[in-house]
């Protein structure tokens, strides 16, 4: 006995060591806030650049109820507890604060009324019908084919619509089969077959589309109700305004031909002053003035830049007919 568990034990030493691996839960990650960087952005020439407080996105289940910054320039403050801000050019210190807090999931049941689906489409329902017409009038065989006008035996729903068959029984009666699978009749006096128009009959049919009629819906909303303590995370950066470049006050050739003209139709065809204006980067100074019946003509010199060049353009009640260009 002693001999069997030493060679055990030896066998058991010579066996290599296996790995035993253990389940570590994955981490998760703690419920708070983490605030954005805000761009580096550039003011118009001569004017501001707008700002807004950076995105905050969370962690786990919290709601964030503010995110406001403060601005220092220099150390000074220049817009304290705010969402937004126009700035000129320059470089600032902005700490934005986000307050937040732990939400819970509330569902809420409401009950409207509103349109159920009491059928699908090609199932059988107890309909109550009215017959709404002859196929074919002129038909005098037997069984022949009506139009029936049906609902829901409840008369609640939509009305369909669809055919079913009839047989002459003599004697002014008349044999209505169901629209399902025709096993089933309903007998009808009438003194011809003209006559079975406005009758009613109640049998079952195939309803041929979704049959929809009033009910009750319940509809579930969940919505995020915050609890407990709040707290806040802050984060300070740098932020750089820079200045835009000097919008230019003169026109290339390139630009001044882009401006369209035209000398029959001005008006359809030819460029606004105020467009004509853009595309040259300036208003241009007057250079002639006339009224003539209806029309203002109208000559205005742009600035080239091109030394010694000449660009002008004349409008017919502020529309561009024709243009010139020397240099």
């Amino acid at each position: 006995m002693k001999r069997t568990l030493i060679v055990t034990a030896l066998v058991l030493a010579l066996l290599p060591p296996v790995a035993v691996e253990t389940a570590t839960a994955a981490p998760t990650a703690t419920p708070g806030v983490s605030i954005g960087t805000i761009p580096t952005r550039t003011a118009p020439y001569g004017k501001t650049a707008r700002v807004t407080v950076p995105r905050v996105t969370t962690r786990g289940k919290v709601l964030v109820t503010s995110k406001r910054f403060t601005i220092k320039k220099n150390g000074r403050v220049v817009r304290r507890n705010a969402t937004s801000a126009a700035l000129r050019p320059g470089k600032y210190s902005v700490t934005t604060t986000a307050k937040y807090r732990a939400y819970r999931n509330v569902v809420t049941r409401e009950v409207r009324n509103g349109d159920v689906l009491r059928a699908k489409a090609g199932t059988k329902v107890n309909a109550s019908c009215v017959i709404d017409g002859l196929s074919d009038p002129f038909d005098e065989s037997t069984p022949f084919l009506v139009n029936l006008d049906c609902q829901s035996a409840d008369q609640v729903t939509d009305h369909f619509y669809l055919p079913t068959t009839v047989t002459d029984l003599g004697d002014q009666n008349y044999q209505v089969h169901d629209a399902w699978d025709g096993s089933t009749y309903q007998t009808v006096f009438a003194m011809d077959r003209s006559q079975l128009v406005g009758e009613q009959v109640s049998l079952p049919a195939a309803v041929p589309d979704d049959l929809y009629g009033p009910g009750q819906i319940v509809v579930n909303t969940t919505r995020k109700v915050a609890y407990g303590k709040t707290r806040s995370a802050s984060r300070t950066q740098k932020l750089l305004i820079r200045q835009g470049a000097k919008p230019r006050t003169c026109a290339t050739l390139a630009e001044f031909q882009s401006v369209r003209y035209d000398f029959d139709e001005p008006e359809a065809y030819g460029d606004s002053m105020a467009t004509v204006a853009k595309k040259l980067h300036n208003a241009g100074k007057q250079s002639s003035y006339t009224v003539f019946d209806d029309q203002v003509i109208e000559f205005r010199e742009y600035k080239a830049c091109s030394a010694g060049a000449f660009m002008s353009v004349g409008f017919v009640n502020g529309y561009a007919y024709a243009k010139n260009y020397f240099g």
